[in-house]
């Protein structure tokens, strides 16, 4: 087991379809600072796709799973909408809310965005606090 930090391995971040890893280290240093703060276990849901799972499982064409710098996470006993809001206002700048899930990501520009429903049209927000409030 390849550890990246002290609570993440490199095989939490393997794309499912083909086991390859590109994951950016500094992705993984915020998620190791997060997982500090909160002192509860990070899953990662979803780390590095390639571009045929990304395609297979409806992700937009150009997700930053397939530069390594963007994860799917949740935490147990925690709802996306406290995650998100924990997550965004002290580490990350790229965030998505799903039903059951965060989207966090870095690089620019700053997004954020939410899905109340999968299936459900994605909504975008200039800020974090208008889409915690649309949740």
């Amino acid at each position: 087991m390849d550890r990246l930090t002290k609570d993440f391995t490199q095989e939490e971040f393997e794309c499912p379809c083909c086991g390859k890893v590109q994951i950016s280290f500094p992705l993984v240093e915020l998620l190791q600072q997060l997982r500090d703060v909160i002192k509860e276990p990070i899953i990662v849901t979803s780390g590095y796709r390639c571009q045929l799972y990304n395609r297979n499982i409806g992700g937009y064409s150009k997700s930053k799973h397939m530069e390594g710098k963007a994860a799917d996470i949740k935490v147990s006993d925690m709802t996306p909408k406290w995650l998100a809001g924990y997550g965004a206002s002290m580490f990350f700048k790229r965030i998505g809310i799903y039903p059951n899930h965060v989207h966090v990501g870095i690089g620019e520009p700053e997004l954020y965005w939410v899905v109340k429903k999968y299936g459900d049209k994605i909504k975008y927000f200039d800020n974090i606090d208008d889409a915690l409030d649309y949740v």
